[in-house]
């Protein structure tokens, strides 16, 4: 199950559903939130033993290297230049990361899920803001 995720993915930006009020929930700066809006973003993941290492980025801005183990927190800085305090864990078939920002302390759930012929990655963000969730949707295919 784990090892269909370990594979570098390249975001679709046409695929984008709810983008613009998910990114305003959580408070993105404007000049941030274009660049994410209009330049595909990466990931991949790579794992050793129980460490797992995610490599994230933006085309043209370069990766931040996240290095973890399952259910133990960790301290990073997202793609924005924000601290960030994260955890992962698989659920089902899912992989699942809750991270709360350091700067506005909004929590934000991303839930992972390879499907199809396991070329696809599914993704959905939420944006915990009281009394409501701001939910994003996008894909990442394969590269």
């Amino acid at each position: 199950m784990v090892d269909k995720f370990l594979a570098k993915w390249k975001a679709d930006i046409d695929s984008y559903k709810n983008f613009d009020a998910a990114m305003i929930a959580m408070e993105l700066d404007p000049k941030a939130r274009e660049v994410f809006k209009t330049c595909a973003g990466t990931l991949e993941y790579k794992k050793d033993g129980d460490t797992w290492t995610a490599l994230a980025g933006i085309e043209g801005l370069g990766l931040r290297e996240y290095v973890y183990k399952l259910g133990e927190e960790i301290d990073g800085v997202g793609l924005d230049g924000v601290s960030l305090k994260t955890t992962s864990h698989l659920e089902g078939d899912a992989l699942i990361e809750h991270s709360t920002s350091q700067k506005t302390g909004i929590p934000i759930t991303i839930t992972r899920r390879v499907t199809g012929d396991g070329n696809t990655l599914d993704c959905t963000l939420h944006v915990h803001v009281d009394p409501k969730v701001a939910e994003m949707t996008y894909t990442m295919t394969k590269i």
